[in-house]
């Protein structure tokens, strides 16, 4: 009997696997490929119940309460439009880049020694950070945060690593097909007057100076038009703590800028902030864009 069983035991896996195998074949059997399939429900997205609250400097804080594990997560974001950068695009980026570089207090080496013994992570861009840590370390990590939001102080040499490093990986883009792609995208889908249809070169890189970066940041990080986010295991309490204690008085930079006769805005040390002259519209007729580059061994679509 029990070599019975065991042909038993060998056979039954088997033909489960065989039946599993036919389901899906018979299934795309009843496919019409001829007809576009019908879209599906929508999915909901359940956002968590959030308290806001305003500090006295117009800045807004949102408060989302999560429990479930020790920590917290931090965003400062600030309302920026698009903008035309011309020959200097770039700055923006590495104004994101450099904006942990160092403080006014901390170098670049103590902000990152700091947010290593902290067991925290954050994360510079061109219109505020993000930032995340254990809420044991919380108060501690807020004192980074709100140094590098709010004295920023972009060194001179931090600030030619970073633009060398930019130009070096704008000179590679020639070789990789998928920058070649984006590059080209954007062009064809926003136009090159449009800020989402820059592209930053070399030259244009070339023309960027500290000052430029340094005036962004002024004029545009300031609390009237910022966000402060917490989302995690802390209560509105301590959240309004916290946010009045780092941020409750801070008034922003001063620049100097004034309104030309055609509404463009300039910018002390910086120049004109022209927002984007139009909203993009989906291309029609829709069109084919080939790339031709000869000796590439594949093509990227």
């Amino acid at each position: 009997m029990r070599p019975c069983q065991n042909m038993a035991r060998t056979y039954l896996p088997a033909l489960a696997l065989a039946g599993a195998l036919l389901i899906p074949a018979f299934m795309n059997a009843q496919v019409d490929r001829t007809k576009a399939p019908q879209p599906g429900p929508a999915p909901k997205v359940n956002l968590g119940a959030h308290t806001t609250f305003t500090l006295a400097n117009g800045m807004r804080v949102i408060v989302v309460e999560n429990h479930k594990l020790p920590t917290v997560g931090i965003q400062v974001k600030f309302d920026i439009e698009p903008i035309v950068q011309g020959d200097l695009a770039g700055y923006q980026d590495l104004m994101g880049e450099l904006l942990a570089s160092g403080t006014q207090r901390r170098t670049k080496q103590k902000i990152d020694e700091q947010v290593d013994a902290l067991g925290a992570s954050l994360n510079t861009y061109n219109d505020g950070l993000y930032a995340s840590v254990l809420k044991k370390n919380f108060s501690a990590l807020m004192e980074v945060v709100q140094e590098v939001v709010t004295i920023a102080s972009f060194p001179d040499d931090e600030f030619e690593k970073a633009r060398t490093r930019m130009v070096s990986s704008v000179s590679t883009r020639v070789d990789d097909p998928d920058q070649i792609a984006d590059v080209v995208s954007r062009r064809l889908t926003y136009g090159k007057a449009h800020p989402y249809g820059e592209v930053v070169t070399e030259k244009t890189l070339g023309n960027v100076k500290r000052m430029h970066v340094i005036n962004y940041y002024k004029r545009f990080f300031r609390p009237q038009q910022g966000y402060l986010v917490f989302v995690g295991d802390l209560t509105e309490g301590e959240a309004r703590t916290v946010a009045e204690k780092y941020f409750a008085n801070w008034k922003g930079g001063e620049v100097t800028s004034t309104i030309g006769p055609d509404g463009v805005e300039m910018v002390e040390a910086l120049g004109p902030v022209r927002k984007a002259p139009f909203t993009p519209a989906a291309n029609r007729p829709r069109t084919v864009c080939f790339v031709d580059r000869p000796g590439s061994a594949q093509s990227v679509i």
